[in-house]
């Protein structure tokens, strides 16, 4: 029978070991990984995996980060190529509403949904619940337990009903601020988002990939209008209608 769900750090990851440690010292159990979480390939007997991970980016801006897993083309960091892992919308909703409840006294850092990116990619559903994006956020404690304290309620209410649209994402760049409004104020819940940097690589089978890999049964695609040429967005809809969902602009 598997448990509802699992947290789990990489010890070769200096946030992920300080988020763990208050975790554990909430009273929820972590289960310590010595390889990088992105080349994980072992399946947990779980609903899913929480990875308690850092962020980094070049811009070093501080910021707490919510993504599914997966790879629209190469693997160049972990997972296989052109296969995303199982991802849970109503996770990621979970998880981005828990940090905006908590972020009072963080008002220097961005909360946001990323778009899917990197390994690993597993049969078992996972998440990334980050701190970033440098060393200096990766040390700090105050902001290690508050992504301790997301984790820990938010997996306290996986259990809880959900009554959202259940989507998937296109556009836009590596972090999705419309999808992010979409998903806090518009009451939706996405799990795969594809990146306008990767249009290319999407195919109807990616797409199709898309809706296998979410646990939930997806109900619309929401598009970032914007962030497509006329051209692309028309190849876009008649993939995604093709597919059998419907489509909205955001």
């Amino acid at each position: 029978m598997n448990t509802p769900f699992q947290i789990v750090h990489s010890s070769k990851d200096p946030a992920g070991s300080r988020i763990a440690r208050f975790i554990r010292e909430a009273g929820e159990e972590v289960l310590t990984l010595e390889e990088d979480l992105l080349y994980m390939e072992k399946e947990l007997e779980t609903d899913l995996i929480v990875f308690a991970s850092r962020h980094k980016s070049e811009s070093g801006k501080p910021s707490f980060t919510v993504h599914a897993p997966g790879n629209f083309n190469r693997a160049d960091f972990g997972g296989k190529p052109s296969t995303l892992g199982m991802a849970s919308a109503i996770a990621n909703r979970t998880f981005l509403e828990e940090f905006h409840r908590r972020k009072v006294s963080f008002d220097a850092f961005d909360i946001s949904l990323e778009v899917t990116h990197h390994g690993p990619t597993l049969d078992t559903p996972s998440v990334f619940v980050e701190l970033g994006s440098s060393e200096k956020e990766w040390g700090n404690l105050d902001a290690a337990k508050l992504v301790a304290d997301v984790i820990v309620n938010g997996v306290k209410r996986l259990g809880e009903e959900e009554t959202c649209e259940i989507a998937i994402g296109f556009g836009g760049g590596h972090y999705a601020p419309k999808f992010t409004r979409e998903v806090m104020k518009a009451g939706s819940a996405i799990s795969h988002i594809c990146p306008k940097y990767q249009f290319e690589h999407l195919t109807p089978d990616m797409i199709d990939e898309m809706l296998k890999k979410t646990v939930e049964e997806v109900e619309i695609a929401l598009i970032d209008w914007k962030s497509f040429r006329k051209d692309e967005r028309n190849r876009l809809i008649r993939i995604i209608e093709a597919s059998g969902i419907e489509w909205r602009r955001v």
